[in-house]
C-alpha cells in the first residue's frame, strides 16, 4: 500500500527535498534524515514522529505561513514551504534545552510558590515563561487569508463520524435504504485499515483488510447519497447539532442518527524517554511502512501486551529492519520465530536528543538493546469520546452514564456505536454492515 504519487519538491528551512506527492511531510522529513521535530513547551525536550495520525501533537510545523499543521497527517502537494516552530537557534540546537536541566527547580507551578508574597513578580514571570515556552504563533496574512471558512447547515438522515472500515461499510449500509447519509473523516477514507495487514470477511470471502478498506473508501465516494466531508466533528451539543470543521468549511449537522465510528487510538507506554523521538505507537509505524513507503530505522525493540507486537515485529523485518528483541509487558510468549522474545519491562529509553539505546529490565537483571526504533504496540482504546457525550446529553448529567462499552455494537435510539470504538477486538465490516442498514432503515422510516 505504499504511495506511489509522482515526485515532487518542497522547501524545508531553506533546502529543497524530494517526496512523492501524497506521502506525509513527517515521513519526508524523516526520510532526509530530520528527526526532530519540534521542542516540548516548557523544558524543551526533542519531539519526534510518534502517533502518524494526529492524536499526539508531537510535530507541528508551519506551512506556507499557517503554524501548527501536523506533519504526520499532512501530504506533500509539491512547492510547500515548511519550517518547524520551536528551538533556537533551531530545533535541533535548542540553548533554551538548558531548562531540561534545572527541571527539578522548576515544578508546575513554581513562580506562584516561589513569589507568593509578590504576584506582580509571579505575572511578570508568566509573561517570561509565556515567551520562552508558548507555542502560539500567528498565521502570516496570506495564509489567514488563504483560511477563510465558509459556514452552512445540512440535515442528513444520518451522520457517520469515522471514514475507516467500520464506518464506511455502515455508511454503505444506512445509504442503501435510501437513506441521505454525511459521511465525516479526517484525511484519507479507509483510516488506519489502509495500514493494516491480515484478512477480513466480506461477502462470503476472505479479502486482505487494506484491499478492502481501499474498495469500501471507492464505493463509498462514488455513492450519490453519501457527502463525504474532509473534517472534524467537534462535539455533540444540547440541541442535537454536530458543529464539523474542515478545511475552508464549517458545517453545522442536524443529523436524526448518529453513527460514532471513530475507532481506536494507541496506547503510550510508561517509561522514562517515553516520548523521545525514535519511541513511535505501533499505528505511526505500519502507516510510515506500509502506506508512506518510507523506512527510517535500522534496528527496533518492539514492547506489546497482545498480538499486535508480533504482528509489528515481522512487518518491520519485512521492511528491512533488524528487530533485536520483542518485550512482553504482561508476560505472554511470543509467536513468531526470528527476533529474540523477552519477558519484562522497559525501564528507560535513551539518547541525548533521538532514541539511542532501550533498558530492558527482565527478571532481576537489565539488558541494554542499541536501537533507533522503539515500537509500542499495547491494546488500543475505543475513540469513545463523541458517543459517551451523546449519552451525557440524552441522560442529562455525566454521572448517570457508565464509562465505556461492552465490546458489541451499541445501537440505542438515536446513537449506533460500530468498529473499534464500541470496543470490538478487530473490525468486523459484516457486523458494521449489519449495523449500518439498521441505522439506515431507522433513519429513513423517521425521515418519512
Amino acid at each position: 500500500m505504499t504511495s506511489a504519487g509522482e515526485k515532487v519538491t518542497f522547501t524545508f528551512e531553506g533546502r529543497t527535498l524530494t517526496a512523492r506527492r501524497g506521502q506525509s511531510v513527517a515521513s519526508a522529513l524523516m526520510q532526509s534524515g530530520t528527526t526532530v521535530l519540534t521542542r516540548s513547551f516548557k523544558y524543551r525536550r526533542p519531539r519526534g514522529y510518534t502517533c502518524g495520525y494526529d492524536v499526539c501533537g508531537s510535530c507541528p510545523v508551519t506551512v506556507d505561513g499557517l503554524p501548527g499543521v501536523s506533519a504526520c497527517s499532512t501530504p506533500v502537494q509539491g512547492g510547500e514551504s515548511v519550517d518547524r516552530e520551536r528551538g533556537w537557534p533551531s530545533a535541533d540546537r535548542d540553548v533554551m534545552r538548558v531548562s531540561d536541566l534545572m527541571a527539578p527547580l522548576l515544578p508546575a507551578g513554581f513562580q506562584f510558590r516561589l513569589f507568593r508574597s509578590h504576584p506582580r513578580l509571579a505575572h511578570l514571570a508568566e509573561k517570561v515563561m509565556a515567551r520562552v515556552a508558548g507555542a502560539g504563533r500567528f498565521p502570516t496574512a496570506e495564509a489567514a487569508a488563504a483560511t477563510r471558512t465558509l459556514t452552512s447547515t445540512a440535515r442528513p438522515d444520518v451522520l457517520v463520524v469515522g471514514g475507516g472500515l467500520s464506518g464506511c461499510a455502515a455508511a454503505l449500509g444506512a445509504a442503501s435504504t435510501g437513506a441521505s447519509v454525511a459521511l465525516v473523516h479526517r484525511g484519507p477514507l479507509g483510516g488506519r485499515a489502509l495500514a493494516r495487514s491480515g484478512s477480513a470477511a466480506w461477502e462470503g470471502t476472505t479479502t486482505p483488510v487494506a484491499a478492502l478498506a481501499a474498495r469500501l473508501a471507492d464505493e463509498v465516494r462514488a455513492h450519490e447519497a453519501i457527502d463525504v466531508l474532509d473534517g472534524t466533528a467537534l462535539s455533540w451539543f444540547e440541541t442535537g447539532v454536530v458543529p464539523v470543521v474542515g478545511g475552508d468549511r464549517v458545517v453545522d449537522m442536524w443529523p436524526t442518527q448518529l453513527v460514532v465510528a471513530t475507532g481506536s487510538y494507541d496506547v503510550p507506554g510508561l517509561f522514562p524517554g517515553n516520548d523521545k523521538p525514535g519511541v513511535v505507537l505501533a499505528d505511526g509505524v505500519s502507516k510510515m511502512l506500509r502506506v508512506d513507503g518510507v523506512v527510517p530505522w535500522r534496528r527496533a525493540v518492539v514492547l506489546t501486551d497482545c498480538e499486535r507486537g508480533d504482528v509489528l515485529a515481522a512487518q518491520l523485518r519485512e521492511a528491512g529492519v533488524e528487530v533485536v528483541a520483542v518485550v512482553h509487558q504482561d508476560g505472554a510468549d511470543g509467536t513468531l520465530p526470528g527476533p529474540r522474545h523477552l519477558t519484562g519491562r522497559i525501564e528507560a529509553a535513551r539518547g541525548l536528543k533521538t532514541l539511542r539505546a532501550v533498558d530492558v529490565r527482565v527478571g532481576g537483571r537489565v539488558e541494554t538493546f542499541d536501537t533507533d526504533l522503539l515500537c509500542v504496540a499495547l491494546r488500543e482504546r475505543p475513540a469513545d469520546d463523541l458517543a459517551l457525550q451523546w449519552r451525557y446529553v440524552s441522560a442529562g448529567s455525566p454521572t448517570s452514564v457508565a464509562g465505556g462499552w461492552s465490546g458489541a455494537p451499541v445501537d440505542e435510539d438515536g446513537l449506533a456505536v460500530v468498529g473499534s470504538a464500541a470496543g470490538w477486538l478487530e473490525d468486523d465490516p459484516e457486523q458494521a454492515r449489519a449495523v449500518g442498514e439498521a441505522v439506515g432503515a431507522r433513519a429513513a422510516g423517521v425521515a418519512r
